[in-house]
This record gives C-alpha cells, structure tokens and sequence, in this order.
C-alpha cells in the first residue's frame, strides 16, 4: 500500500487531501478491519503511557492521564494528583479515551462481520475521532488551567500523542469504508 499526500491552497485555508493508492485499486475487508483494531489498541494503550515528562540530570517526572506522577529520582516517588481539576479532568479524559476505544473496536468487530449499516460505521468512526481530538486537547488545556507554565516545563510524551495518531486511523479507516 503507498499513501500520497497532496496539499494544495485555496482562500487561505489548507486543503490536504489523502488519496490511497493500493495494489490493483482493491481495498480488502482485512484491511479495512484491522485499522480500527490497531486504533482502538493504540488508545488504550495511550492510557498507560505517560502523557508528559520532565527530566533531571538525576532523572525524571511522568505524568499520565489519570493523574498519576512518577518521580524517578532518588528517591523514587509515585503519587496521585489529589488536585480537583486533575481529579476530575482526569476521569473524564480516561474515560473518553475508552469510550473511542470501545467504539472502534465496535467498528472493527462490525466490519468484520459484514455489517451492511455502512452510516452507522461510519458515525461510529466520526464520534471514535471527535472524542480522541477532544480528550488530548482537553488534557491539554486542563494542564495549563491547573499550572500556566506545566507546558515549558513539560515535555509531550507518547501518551498524549497516541489518541491522536488513532483518531487519523480511524479517519484512514473512514476514507477506505467510504471508497468501497
């Protein structure tokens, strides 16, 4: 499989459009079901990757969605953000996550089964992609209402990335359901 990307200008917006080119033009179910198990497995997995770091000569912080923090140096410490924003925000993002996760791999389960509904996988494929937007944005946001500086002193790490790199999965799935 290649994938071009084209982008072109148009009244200063930036259009890019994706367009698969795949051997002999063929998009199998295979292909089609995989993309949104793998995209539901990655955002699970996001919860269990740190969101964010900070490293020390002697070591670092994590942080992860769900309010917990490492401090690797020594001593090591593990805590819990027991603030109310990081509470609360934090429930709310994990759960989002699952929720998204959940769905694709609803839409997987169902194009896999032939699920001839093809409006209903492709709702579930647009709600699983606004809720993984939203969540990272959300953390992100969240960060800097409970520390202004959380973001120059914290560096992205691949949790907040993976929600992310799953909704532009399921947006590959979306393209490929749509064109067969």
């Amino acid at each position: 499989m290649h994938v071009v990307f084209f982008c072109t200008f148009k009244n200063r917006e930036s259009i890019v459009l994706i367009d698969f080119l795949l051997v002999n033009h063929v998009v199998t179910p295979k292909i089609k079901q995989m993309i949104p198990l793998i995209a539901g497995i990655l955002a699970i997995a996001s919860l269990f990757i740190p969101v964010a770091f900070r490293s020390y000569n002697d070591g670092a912080i994590y942080v992860w969605y769900w309010a917990l923090n490492i401090d690797t140096r020594s001593p090591v410490e593990i805590w819990f953000n027991e603030d109310l924003l990081a509470v609360i925000g934090g429930i709310l993002e994990t759960v989002v996550i699952i929720i998204a996760a959940v769905l694709l791999i609803i839409a997987s389960l169902s194009i896999k089964k032939g699920l001839n509904n093809k409006q209903l996988i492709q709702r579930i494929l647009v709600a699983s992609m606004i809720l993984l937007i939203i969540s990272p944005v959300g953390y992100i946001i969240g960060a800097m209402a409970w520390d202004i500086d959380f973001w120059t002193r914290f560096m992205i790490h691949v949790g907040l990335i993976g929600p992310f790199i799953s909704a532009v999965l399921a947006l590959i799935t979306l393209i490929l359901f749509k064109r067969s």
